[in-house]
């Protein structure tokens, strides 16, 4: 932890007498360090500063707090991995920002090369949903459907594995999935990489899509296997591993997991593909429990 400390403290002699406590070239180190200033009682946030090489930096709301949150940092530099403030980030759980800047910022541009992967499955569910309104939804589910592994190995159409991921067949549909896809994805493709956004998405899509096909056959669609799985990453990788600083906060998790249930009932007006938001939920969580024992091996 030598390095961080170096680099934070290099970083703050070129910002005297402001309101930043700390820059941190990773996001994961900001917010976990945020969560327990906040924990603390000392308020806070943290911004994005593109231009500067420590980009993520904690801004402190009064700058009275600025003694005791230096004495904060001080020991948070020396060990990031103590129990406290892994303790605090799964406590307070502001990993997830559900603002509109979440991942709606002005500076479109910018957005799109943190989280490219996210971006372009967002663009090519649009461009699908528009299709289906031009050629009709019969057209593009022949070619979309989704087929068992024994089909696609024999025809090579390998993309039916996945791409009923990107059939909507609402725009309430659309809009709700394409929000927690955006909300999310952007989060894990930002503070973990690209590759375990596309692992996450790939395998959710897959086993999710193949649950839902043994239970109602092949004309199905959406995202939402998808979102779940990714919902049930992140939240377990807040539990397993705060330190990561990727969590969900726990009404955004109770409401998902009410809306689970009740797709089971007879009480919602849409007709929801309850099989794919199980297997996509499940996977999602067991995708997490792996990678955090891999990464606390490595």
């Amino acid at each position: 932890m030598g390095a961080l400390r170096a680099g934070v403290w290099r970083f703050l002699l070129c910002r005297p007498m402001t309101n930043i406590l700390a820059g941190f070239k990773t996001e994961s180190h900001a917010r976990v360090l945020m969560d327990y200033l906040r924990s603390q009682n000392i308020g806070c946030h943290v911004e994005c500063d593109d231009e500067s090489e420590y980009s993520h930096q904690i801004i402190l709301a009064d700058a009275t707090d600025g003694n005791r949150a230096r004495h904060i940092l001080d020991d948070f530099l020396h060990n990031p991995h103590q129990a406290k403030f892994q303790q605090a980030a799964w406590r307070l759980g502001t990993g997830i920002d559900t603002g509109s800047q979440a991942w709606l910022g002005i500076n479109l541009k910018a957005a799109f090369w943190r989280a490219p992967l996210t971006w372009l499955i967002l663009a090519s569910v649009l461009l699908v949903f528009l299709q289906a309104h031009l050629v009709g939804m019969t057209v593009l589910l022949q070619h979309l459907h989704f087929q068992p592994i024994s089909a696609v190995l024999e025809n090579g159409e390998l993309w039916r594995l996945g791409s009923p991921i990107l059939l909507h067949f609402s725009p309430t549909h659309l809009i709700f999935n394409l929000f927690w896809w955006g909300l999310l994805g952007q989060r894990v493709e930002r503070i973990l990489g690209r590759p375990v956004l596309l692992l996450v998405l790939v395998l959710t899509a897959f086993i999710s899509n193949y649950v839902q096909y043994l239970l109602s056959g092949a004309n199905f669609g959406g995202l939402s296997g998808v979102v779940y799985g990714l919902m049930g990453f992140v939240w377990w990788c807040g539990w397993l591993r705060p330190q990561l600083g990727l969590s969900l906060d726990k009404p955004l998790v109770g409401f998902m997991l009410i809306w689970l249930v009740l797709g089971y009932t007879d009480l919602l007006w849409v007709n929801v593909a309850n099989g794919a938001h199980t297997a996509g939920l499940i996977s999602g969580c067991l995708l997490a429990f792996i990678f955090c024992r891999r990464s606390l091996k490595t």
